[in-house]
């Protein structure tokens, strides 16, 4: 004899939200994820140099998503403050902002 569950969900807690019902394992990979910070969304096709690239995608939460909200608005505080370097690739960039930082100043 078998045996078949039935499960009776009340308004209250169903309206107007889905309910998902998900094993445990796949929980599980969920809960890491985002204990982690970052959660996997999936891939994205990219042209780069006449090359379609499929590039993974996440979606980054709590603390790893407010410190790259801060960095991005500290920079362009500081392109608005004309404090940005023009350059053609990071390297000059390193290089110019060296030079600027110290005389020293050595790219490896």
């Amino acid at each position: 004899m078998t045996s078949s569950a039935i499960a009776t969900i009340g308004e209250n807690v169903s309206k107007n939200e889905k309910l998902l019902v998900l094993p445990q394992s796949e929980f599980n990979r969920v809960k890491t994820q985002i204990k982690s910070g970052k959660v996997f969304k999936g891939y994205e096709v990219v042209n780069f140099g006449g090359k379609k690239h499929k590039v993974p995608v996440y979606q980054l939460l709590g603390k790893w998503a407010e410190d790259l909200d801060d960095l991005v608005a500290d920079g362009l505080y500081e392109y608005k403050q004309g404090k940005s370097i023009p350059a053609r690739s990071l390297k000059e960039a390193v290089l110019q902002y060296g030079k600027r930082r110290s005389k020293n100043f050595v790219w490896r």
